[in-house]
């Protein structure tokens, strides 16, 4: 699916703290889901769950500090690594939707300047009154082992999300 193989469009920052299989399927979908080719960035705080050792084995360039600093100095961090003009953030229990960095693109050109902060819109598994302003709520399962990826997949083409301009 990916459209442009010479040099990375964004530049993915993932904090992660010992959630290594939520971060293999993160990982999974921007590596299946996407359009263009990006850098994937991990920062690993702890790691004492093997994250370590497969980031490395993955070859994903990434930080790592000996206990959890948290998100905010965990993509500081990152930040040293970054080599594109666009960064994103992602959760490492994020997943991908096919087709999440061609929207992104679209809208950046569509702006025409570099004065903009973008964000996506999370599927909620409860409702919470999210439906009232625009969010999609259904659960695909709250665990890696749970998870019904096919469904997603199926169900993503047809969800009607209104832009939500100025809310994040």
């Amino acid at each position: 699916m990916i459209e442009n193989t010479t040099s990375p469009l964004f530049s993915i920052l993932i904090p992660t703290w010992n959630n290594l299989e939520m971060l293999k399927l993160c990982v999974r979908s921007i590596e299946n889901n996407s359009s263009f080719s990006h850098e994937i960035l991990v920062h690993i705080n702890d790691g004492s769950d093997g994250t370590l050792d497969w980031v490395k084995e993955k070859g994903i360039r990434h930080t790592h500090s000996a206990g959890n600093i948290g998100v905010c100095w965990a993509l500081n961090r990152l930040r040293s690594l970054v080599s594109t003009d666009y960064i994103v953030f992602f959760n490492d229990d994020m997943y991908a939707c096919p087709g999440w960095d061609k929207a992104f693109y679209d809208e950046i050109k569509a702006l025409g300047h570099k004065d903009f902060f973008l964000a996506s819109t999370t599927i909620q598994p409860l409702a919470h009154n999210l439906r009232s302003i625009g969010v999609p709520v259904a659960d695909y399962g709250r665990t890696v082992g749970e998870f019904d990826e096919s469904s997603l997949l199926r169900d993503v083409r047809d969800m009607n999300v209104p832009d939500t301009k100025g809310a994040v």
